[in-house]
């Protein structure tokens, strides 16, 4: 269902020696374009790094029910790589961007596909259906005037018990 994304988190295998960044992005597949606050945060992280990296997003994007998403990375030290969503289950990576480069608007055509499994996910939360309000009307349907009624210490005394 539709909502909006905190994160993207990615397992991160890394032992070259030197510290690295990653950061990451969201982009539509159907219309190739990276979704309104589509990139997160950089992170970094040392080597070696065996473990889940999250990376936040500062403004949270909007994800709509029923729709395909490719989530995109980047590591200081490789080309923009990325892994599709749903039932497409293709990984690869982007020839000649670097990582200083910004996100592209579009996702770039052409790219090449590897046979390499990724462990990549978003966490999101759920919009919620908006509220339904139900309005009440209150209609007078008589005038009767109100009247007094006496309690019990009240006629008890006006009796004379």
């Amino acid at each position: 269902s539709a909502g909006t994304l905190d994160s993207i988190t990615k397992y991160v295998k890394w032992d070259s020696g030197v510290p690295a960044y990653m950061k990451a992005a969201i982009y539509d597949v159907t219309s190739g374009n990276l979704l309104e606050n589509g990139e997160t945060d950089q992170e970094s992280f040392s080597s070696p790094w065996d473990d889940w990296l999250t990376m936040s997003f500062p403004s949270k994007p909007t994800v709509e029910a029923a729709t395909g998403y490719w989530l995109c990375w980047k590591l200081s030290h490789k080309s923009l790589s990325y892994r599709s969503a749903g039932d497409i289950g293709q990984s690869g990576y982007i020839s000649g961007h670097s990582y200083l480069d910004p996100f592209p608007a579009e996702f770039p055509d052409p790219f090449n596909l590897i046979n390499v499994e990724y462990s990549i996910f978003a966490t999101y939360e759920e919009v919620p259906p908006p509220a339904v309000k139900t309005l009440v009307q209150a209609t007078l349907i008589s005038a009767i005037p109100l009247i007094a009624i006496p309690t019990l210490a009240e006629i008890l005394r006006l009796t004379g018990v």
